[in-house]
């Protein structure tokens, strides 16, 4: 959009020029009108881009927003699972821990 946008100030630039030209050439009365008619129509068309641009950098702001949302989610479910496998290996190593125990206990009361 930014690029267009160039393209049209360019064109404009062009036209400005050949109407200066149109100017000192004393040349008809409706040329010159054509040509500042041309002027105010590029004028609203690049006006019309610059719009659009900023209506393309406001939406990209807030999908940029959205994505960065979404990441700090994810990372918080990801640290909650990691938090809830740690819970559970020392749940599983404290499991393991009583049945040794008892395997020794059991051994000791037999002997």
């Amino acid at each position: 959009e930014k690029e267009t946008l160039k393209k049209l100030e360019n064109k404009k630039m062009y036209y400005e020029e050949e109407l200066k030209k149109t100017l000192s050439d004393n040349l008809e009365l409706s040329e010159i009108r054509n040509g500042k008619n041309y002027m105010l129509c590029m004028d609203g068309l690049v006006k019309q881009q610059e719009e659009q641009v900023i209506r393309f950098q406001n939406n990209m702001e807030k999908e940029r927003q959205r994505l960065t949302a979404y990441n700090m989610e994810r990372k918080k479910h990801e640290r909650l699972k990691e938090k809830a496998f740690e819970v559970y290996k020392t749940e599983e190593i404290r499991t393991e821990m009583k049945e040794i125990d008892e395997i020794i206990n059991f051994k000791n009361d037999r002997n």
